[in-house]
C-alpha cells in the first residue's frame, strides 16, 4: 500500500515572538530614567515577602529561577502580570513600589486583632 505523506516535510521558519535585545534595552532605560530600577523593586519585594527568588521562580511555573534572575539583575523586564498573580507577594510589590518612590513615605504599621491578646 503507497503511502501518501511526502518523505521529506521541510521545517517553517518560525518568527521569535520575544522582542529583540535592543528593545529590551530600550524598554530597561525608559523605566531607569522614569527613576524606577526594577531588578531593585523585585529584589526588595521579594525579600518582603520572606521568600527566595527560586520559591517565586516555582510558584510562577517556571523548572528554574534563570527568568526571575534576569528580572532581578535588570537584563529583561519582569512580567508583572505573572507577579501580581502570586497573592504573597502583592502587598510587598505595593510596598517596594512606594518606597522607590521618594515623594511617598512609607510607614508600617501592624495590626493585632483583639482576640489575639492576651
Amino acid at each position: 500500500m503507497p503511502s501518501t505523506l511526502p518523505e521529506r516535510v521541510e521545517p517553517r521558519h518560525r518568527k521569535s515572538c520575544a522582542p529583540d535585545g535592543e528593545a529590551l534595552r530600550k524598554k530597561l532605560a525608559a523605566h531607569a530614567e522614569a527613576g524606577l530600577n526594577l531588578g531593585r523593586w523585585l529584589t526588595r519585594a521579594i525579600a518582603l515577602s520572606g521568600q527566595s527568588p527560586k520559591e517565586v521562580a516555582y510558584e510562577l511555573g517556571y523548572a528554574d529561577q534563570s527568568a526571575v534572575s534576569r528580572w532581578l539583575n535588570n537584563a529583561e523586564p519582569p512580567n508583572l502580570t505573572r507577579l501580581w498573580k502570586l497573592r504573597a507577594l502583592r502587598r510587598p510589590l505595593v510596598i517596594a513600589l512606594a518606597e522607590e518612590t521618594k515623594d511617598i513615605a512609607v510607614n508600617t504599621v501592624l495590626t493585632v486583632p483583639s482576640e489575639q491578646v492576651a
